[in-house]
């Protein structure tokens, strides 16, 4: 849907850019024909935002685009304003939930988590993930998809232990997820949202993540969720582990990584923009 569309936006004119989507935010034409129809400007603000931070970017793959001269034509972005959401949340087969701190800045804070399962249309492997902007720093990221050209011979085998879970971006290695040893997700394993919280001193959702690793533990949860000051809680929640194992955690980000000393914590804290793509902090526990 259009207000879909419209939450899966970053302030950073990024997206939540789980399984094949691209990171970068862009202009969607049909998003003019939607406003119209269901007389809604708030549906064009982030077109409007967009113009405004001279960031408007148009795929070359948008077979509407031709129509966009028609559709806005009776849509004035002008006239947009801001939604009055924060939150938006879907429990469809790829459940999501998102909690935006406001639409107007870049500094605004963004949290997007997913659950689902791995053997699904473009799906990767990346149940539990979450992505985090606050201050204009995007802290927890998705990477995105991996041109198809490159990997063509391994991304249709989509098995527990397929070639396709070999390609780094359709794998647990690149998405912020929790991991048991080298093993995979469970493909089928649905993690689903047990809760959802929309107070301001607690923003985010449980998922319930025990088939995604029924293999490893007799029950596994994950709680996202943002404070009163928008910090950043991650919570996972695991019960009776079936034999020794070493578990992982995942975080992608576009930050430089340091180890806080021990008076702060022994969590890896993300300290400033890195000028590298990303990198990959991995905490292992014994």
């Amino acid at each position: 849907s259009a207000r879909y569309r419209q939450f899966m936006s970053t302030p950073t004119h990024h997206v939540f850019a789980y399984a094949d989507s691209s990171p970068d935010q862009v202009c969607c034409a049909t998003g003019f024909w939607f406003a119209k129809e269901l007389k809604d400007k708030t549906l064009l603000w982030e077109t409007r935002r967009m113009v405004e931070n001279s960031a408007l970017f148009f795929t070359g793959e948008d077979r509407f685009l031709p129509m966009m001269l028609v559709w806005a034509s009776k849509s004035e972005i002008s006239g947009a304003y801001v939604p009055s959401d924060n939150f938006y949340v879907s429990r469809g087969e790829q459940p999501v939930f998102v909690y935006r701190e406001g639409w107007s800045s870049k500094n605004d804070t963004y949290l997007g988590i997913k659950g689902g399962y791995a053997r699904f249309s473009h799906a990767h492997m990346d149940s539990g993930s979450f992505v985090f902007e606050r201050e204009g720093v995007r802290w927890s990221v998705d990477l995105g998809t991996q041109s198809y050209g490159a990997v063509q011979n391994m991304i249709d085998d989509n098995s527990q232990n397929g070639q396709r879970w070999k390609v780094f971006r359709f794998g647990c290695d690149s998405h912020s997820v929790l991991r048991f040893g080298e093993g995979n997700h469970v493909i089928d394993g649905k993690a689903l949202i047990a809760d959802i919280w929309k107070e301001s001193g607690r923003k985010g959702c449980k998922l319930d993540m025990t088939e995604t690793f029924s293999p490893y533990a007799e029950s596994v949860e994950r709680s996202v969720w943002c404070d009163s000051d928008d910090d950043l809680h991650v919570e996972d929640y695991i019960s009776d582990v079936k034999g020794d194992c070493i578990l992982i955690w995942n975080m992608i980000t576009e930050a430089d990584v340091e180890k806080a000393n021990r008076r702060q914590s022994d969590a890896a804290a993300a300290l400033a923009k890195a000028e590298r793509a990303y990198e990959k902090l991995k905490v292992v526990v014994k």
